[in-house]
């Protein structure tokens, strides 16, 4: 089964909601939502917005992009603090990714491991 089509059946009887009641909460009828759910059809964006607003998860998890439902993106640059790029010694090609994952858009989680691979690489002399 796709994941689109899993998740939005799972997210809806997970809230004990018909097809009809997520359709008329979203502005569709409840055919669509059946679609969905046969993996027929997809959503128009602004309807896939509305479901993961509904469902508090982002689009991404929505159409199975991440596993994360609800993560929230972060810009990278921001989260590291200085002081540990600078405890790190973080090269400058460390650098080039960190800037590079700022339009990546990564989530917290991510954010995490990627600091602690860092790490490791630093403490490994790499």
């Amino acid at each position: 089964m796709d994941k689109f089509a899993e998740r939005i059946k799972g997210l809806r009887t997970q809230k004990d909601i018909s097809q009809e009641e997520l359709g008329n909460i979203v502005g569709v009828g409840k055919q669509a939502v059946s679609s969905w759910e046969r993996n027929e059809s997809k959503p128009r964006s602004d309807v896939l917005n509305q479901l993961a607003d509904f469902f508090t998860v982002t689009t991404d998890y929505l159409l199975g992009r991440t596993d994360i439902p609800n993560a929230k993106v972060v810009d990278v640059t921001d989260q590291i603090p200085k002081e540990i790029l600078k405890e790190l010694d973080i090269d400058v090609a460390y650098r080039e990714v960190l800037i590079n994952a700022k339009e990546a858009k990564i989530s917290p989680e991510e954010l995490a491991a990627f600091v602690d691979a860092l790490s490791k690489i630093k403490k490994q002399g790499g």
